[in-house]
């Protein structure tokens, strides 16, 4: 008998089959892909962007707190933030432009004026 071609429910089935033998027993037909991406230089990945580790942070959402672990050595970037670096290193400017589109800034993020902290008398 010829074989049918599979439809997405039968995916689906095979899917929930796969669900309910790990549920019971652990055991499934699937496979585990795991992407190793390596510890960066966040120092040199920030150095490369002209940016200060507070505008640096600001710009692409870190903490300047676990920006500064990172650079130090205290702590190595999580697997997320890693990936996110690399893309950062590749192409900053279009990650910024990509972010203030998202946020809903009128311009890129490298037009943005820098902010300053006033200092209040004592």
């Amino acid at each position: 008998m010829p074989n049918k071609k599979e439809t997405p429910f039968d995916h689906l089935v095979e899917g929930m089959e796969d669900a309910i033998a790990y549920a019971e027993s652990g055991k499934t037909r699937g496979r585990k892909h795991v992407v190793m991406v390596p510890v960066p230089d966040v120092k040199a990945i920030r150095k490369q962007t002209k940016l200060s580790q507070t505008r640096f942070a600001d710009e692409f959402g870190f903490s300047v707190g676990t920006l500064r672990d990172w650079e130090q050595g205290k702590r190595n970037p999580d697997t997320a933030a890693r990936a996110y670096l690399a893309v950062i290193q590749h192409d900053h400017r279009h990650v910024r432009n990509v972010l203030s589109q998202i946020l809903g800034s009128d311009k890129p993020a490298e037009e943005k004026p820098r902010r300053r902290r006033s200092r209040k008398a004592a």
